[in-house]
């Protein structure tokens, strides 16, 4: 009984709430230098996000929601702090408790999301010729308490009446 109760201590404290780590950004935020998304094009974007699981079984993104960003210099650092680059990187396991500072909120608001169907595909049509992020989850169970998997990025570029067809998943 008393290993049952130090398990269950253990487990408690890995739940205590860790404050955010403090992130400042040099870059400023403004809308109109992410303006054009919110413009008609004739670009496609598609692809598929998937990892592997230390069995080496395929796990994919179907069912979770998929973001695009349009480029900016405020995305792009963002981006090198989360993923240690800004041409592409993954993010395994929960989402780190991270305060961006400043944490602009139109940010937010110049995001467009989809959600993978069930083969762990995505894709946004009418979109203007120009430079994106994507980001992809791809989680799974490994127990009643913990996930594995994570989150993946890629810098992409979509051309005027061209598709552009990428595959998220660590290398």
């Amino acid at each position: 009984m008393k290993a049952y109760m130090i398990v269950g201590a253990l487990m408690m404290t890995g739940c205590a709430t860790v404050p955010p780590t403090d992130v400042p950004i040099s870059s400023k935020f403004s809308k109109t230098d992410v303006a054009w998304f919110d413009g008609a094009g004739t670009g496609t974007l598609e692809g598929s996000a998937f990892l592997r699981t230390k069995g080496g079984a395929v796990k994919t993104c179907a069912g979770y929601e998929v973001q695009l960003l349009p480029y900016s210099s405020y995305a792009a650092e963002r981006m090198r702090f989360i993923y240690g680059s800004e041409a592409s990187g993954h993010l395994f396991g929960p989402r780190r408790a991270w305060k961006f500072n400043p944490d602009e909120p139109d940010f937010y608001k110049s995001v467009k999301k989809t959600v993978c169907n069930a083969n762990g595909e995505f894709e946004y049509k009418d979109l203007p010729s120009g430079d994106y992020y994507i980001i992809a989850k791809v989680t799974w169970d490994i127990g009643k308490v913990f996930n594995e998997g994570g989150t993946l990025m890629k810098k992409v570029s979509v051309a005027t009446g061209g598709t552009e067809t990428v595959t998220l998943t660590a290398n």
